[in-house]
């Protein structure tokens, strides 16, 4: 979220300057199916918007995990905790891997 003021595109256009460090912009759009806002770059401005403000710069994304790898981390270490042994039998092994596959989830929401 930004906490620049809204520019009406009649009074102005943004420039390269106004745009973050992925070039974009934040356009307010008023169309066919809703209003509301959205990112795109500062060249390209949408035809139903009405306004733009500047935001802010982007993460770093280079060491962050997703959801999903949060998700995967939580399984892994569960499951190895659990078993020890590499070799199991398939029945035990589909229940323990259901049984860490939603501990994982609940890990990873936790760490949000």
């Amino acid at each position: 979220m930004s906490d620049h003021p809204w520019v009406p595109l009649t009074e102005s256009k943004p420039t390269e300057k106004h745009a973050n460090n992925d070039q974009e912009v934040s356009y307010y759009y008023v169309g066919e199916y809703g209003k509301g806002n959205r990112s795109g770059h500062w060249q390209r401005i949408p035809d139903d918007a009405t306004h733009w403000r500047m935001e802010t710069d982007a993460p770093e994304t280079s060491n962050a995990l997703t959801q999903k790898q949060l998700k995967e981390d939580g399984f892994k270490t569960g499951f190895l905790e659990r078993f020890q042994n590499p070799i199991l039998e398939r029945s035990l092994a589909e229940n323990e891997c259901r049984f860490f596959y939603d501990l994982g989830y609940s890990v990873a929401r936790q760490s949000l």
